[in-house]
């Protein structure tokens, strides 16, 4: 059985993953539903738009780099109709997976370095939990945060499908959705990090906003020039391939790894940053 102080100490986390709950709540409410209805309405479209698509037209007027580029693969362009997978890549999973890597990174800047410029660091850190346990419950309240808007866009998804005839792998569209929350929880762990070093929202922010906005440069450059493929694997973005999720129906374990490594090594390292800092400015 736990002791006093373990079953405190929990207690106190469990408070914590809450308030970090609490403090999100409109924008995983607002996050939720606006992906939830952007996901049906994309999936209720696509009849629509598959039947009046010529898609040997589209492909002999897009370059091949520039399709790929946008997730739409010339060599799975083939046929009559726009395939299901590939037309929920480019339509929703490209952009939104982006949304939620940006509020990611607003997330993991301002878990830690905000508390500090509010002044409720000092209160926060006076309950009965060591900043170890502190930054790893206020990093819960994050990932929770993200699976309730990935349940709510697969929602939506099954949503949508029921206004339609396609037939897809429904297993498959719960597993893009988890694993763009990862996306999300991965940028988060970067973006922790940083935050506690600098202790300043908007030096964090500004910083992340670089590196997010070359991870995604290096993916799109990946996929235009095979010259310079190589640099795929060193962006998030790479590891986050909706279209074979929904077309296979499975998670990429490869990809899975480097996202949740990402994000444990984040975690791991603001951790340590955050154990031995002052937090007084």
């Amino acid at each position: 059985m736990l002791g006093t102080k373990a079953r405190t100490a929990m207690t106190a986390m469990f408070s914590l993953v809450g308030a970090t709950l609490r403090g999100r709540r409109s924008v995983m409410f607002w996050f939720g539903l606006g992906g939830a209805a952007l996901a049906l309405l994309i999936v209720a479209l696509y009849d629509t738009v598959s039947q009046g698509f010529d898609m040997q037209q589209y492909v002999d007027a897009m370059p091949e780099e520039l399709l790929a580029a946008f997730g739409t693969p010339a060599e799975g362009l083939s046929g009559d109709t726009f395939p299901f997978d590939i037309y929920m890549s480019s339509q929703f999973f490209l952009w939104f997976a982006l949304a939620v890597a940006v509020w990611g990174l607003i997330a993991g800047c301002g878990l830690i370095a905000g508390e500090v410029e509010n002044g409720t660091i000092d209160m926060m850190l006076a309950q009965p939990v060591r900043r170890e346990r502190y930054i790893l419950a206020r990093f819960a309240g994050v990932l929770a945060v993200l699976l309730v808007i990935a349940l709510a866009c697969w929602v939506g998804l099954l949503a949508g499908l029921a206004m339609t005839d396609v037939e897809t792998r429904i297993l498959g569209l719960l597993i893009a959705c988890l694993q763009m929350a990862l996306l999300g929880l991965a940028v988060a762990g970067v973006a922790l990090v940083i935050s506690v070093w600098t202790l300043g929202t908007r030096r964090s922010q500004m910083v992340m906003v670089g590196l997010l906005l070359a991870q995604y440069v290096m993916d799109l450059v990946s996929k235009i020039s095979a010259d310079l493929e190589w640099l795929g694997p060193l962006s998030l973005f790479h590891y986050f391939d909706s279209a074979k999720i929904v077309r296979t129906g499975s998670a990429d374990g490869v990809a899975i790894v480097v996202l949740v490594g990402v994000a444990l090594i984040g975690v791991v390292a603001a951790t340590m940053v955050f154990a031995r800092r002052d937090m007084a400015r």
